[in-house]
């Protein structure tokens, strides 16, 4: 077995997010900061984890022939070459939960299909800014992605709508802890909105979730905020006393938009999500937000 050293607890550290290239886990690797206690650091200068592409590639090869690792070869777009995508194995999972208290909620280890990698890279962008946000307002949270939420119900259930993640988070507000549920679904248009729209009232009527989407653009989040109304007000034709269409009304309330930039600029707490109707949303609660940005 190989001795586990500091900087590679923070390889597994990067990628309890989810799969990421080499690439991505030596940018990670800049981000965090350590000390030689044989150096002299009365400037106040720091050492970052981050190592050469090519040291870097041989240490992932001896953590994958120990066990601490996963890999999987994909195809480049154009057909030209390969490039591999890295993810926690259980020896390293273990040794997060058992030395470093993470909760095994929040470490993802499934390698994606050769169809689905760029919406896996994306969703595993989002759960790093979750992380980076909680971790830096003090907020708790609870993060299960879509194969948790499967392994919960002993694999996939037909019918049964399942969002790429549920995020739950806690705010404490004086003495008080309020609970928020989402849904969220990274949406880069390869569904049509009618699809999208019967999923999210699927995921609340079953669940009780809020459905938060994030979008590549201002267009897209256009085209299902009007495809969401469409919708909406063709089910209540289909209803015909008040109380059954009043209750459909209250989908206008169960999800909200946000473009991509805005998430990973702002987090939960400053992003402007977007009612199917127009107007913000407000997420998290109004004290909590006042409070968390004093600390800023």
């Amino acid at each position: 077995m190989p001795i586990i050293t500091p900087r590679d607890v923070d390889i597994f550290r990067t990628l309890a997010s989810g799969p990421a290239t080499s690439f991505q886990i030596r940018m990670d690797l800049r981000k965090f900061m350590t000390k030689d206690p044989g150096r002299n650091y009365s400037k106040g200068d720091v050492d970052s984890r981050d190592m050469s592409a090519d040291a870097l590639k041989v240490r992932l090869s001896k953590l994958m022939r120990e066990g601490y690792v996963a890999s999987r070869l994909y195809p480049e777009k154009h057909g030209k070459g390969a490039y591999a995508l890295y993810v926690l194995a259980p020896l390293a999972v273990e040794l997060l939960v058992q030395d470093h208290n993470f909760n095994p909620k929040h470490i993802r280890t499934a390698l994606p299909n050769k169809y689905a990698v760029s919406h896996e890279l994306q969703v595993v962008d989002i759960v790093k800014t979750i992380k980076r946000e909680g971790g830096r307002l003090g907020y708790q949270y609870d993060i299960e992605d879509e194969n948790y939420l499967k392994g919960e119900s002993r694999g996939a259930k037909k019918n049964m709508p399942y969002p790429d993640l549920h995020v739950r988070l806690f705010f404490k507000v004086g003495k008080e802890v309020d609970i928020k549920n989402f849904a969220v679904e990274l949406d880069n248009g390869t569904m049509k909105v009618e699809v999208v729209a019967e999923k999210a009232r699927r995921v609340y009527e079953g669940k009780k979730w809020i459905s938060m989407f994030i979008c590549p653009n201002s267009q897209r989040i256009a085209k299902l905020r009007a495809g969401f109304a469409r919708y909406i007000e063709s089910e209540k034709e289909n209803k015909v006393d008040e109380e059954s269409k009043e209750e459909i009304d209250k989908l206008y309330l169960r999800s909200f938009f946000a473009t991509s930039y805005e998430f990973h600029e702002n987090g939960f707490l400053k992003t402007k999500w977007l009612a199917i109707e127009g107007g913000n949303a407000t997420v998290v609660p109004d004290d909590y937000g006042q409070r968390s940005r004093k600390h800023e």
